[in-house]
C-alpha cells in the first residue's frame, strides 16, 4: 500500500484553515459582543413547531358522559350483548 503524502498535506492545510476561521470568528465575537445573537438549534425549532401546532384548549364545559369504569370495558367485544347507553 502506497502512502499518499499529498493528501496528508491537504488535510493539515485544511485543519489550519479551519483553525484560522474559528479564531477569526472568536475575535469578532469578542470585539462586538452586542451583535452576537444566539442561534436556535434543531431542538428549539422542533419544540416551537410542536407548540405552534397544538390546538388551544377552551374552558371545559360540563361533561355529557360520566366517567368510565372498569366494568364498562369488560367484555366489550367478546360477547354480542349490547352495552347500556
Amino acid at each position: 500500500m502506497d502512502l499518499n503524502t499529498y493528501m496528508g498535506y491537504r488535510v493539515a492545510e485544511q485543519e489550519i484553515a479551519q483553525a484560522a476561521a474559528r479564531a477569526e470568528r472568536a475575535r469578532l465575537a469578542a470585539e462586538r459582543p452586542d451583535q452576537v445573537v444566539p442561534r436556535v438549534g434543531i431542538v428549539g425549532r422542533t419544540l416551537a413547531a410542536f407548540a405552534a401546532r397544538r390546538v388551544p384548549t377552551t374552558a371545559a364545559g360540563p361533561r355529557t358522559v360520566g366517567p368510565r369504569t372498569a366494568c364498562d370495558h369488560a367484555g366489550s367485544a367478546s360477547d354480542r350483548t349490547p352495552r347500556p347507553a
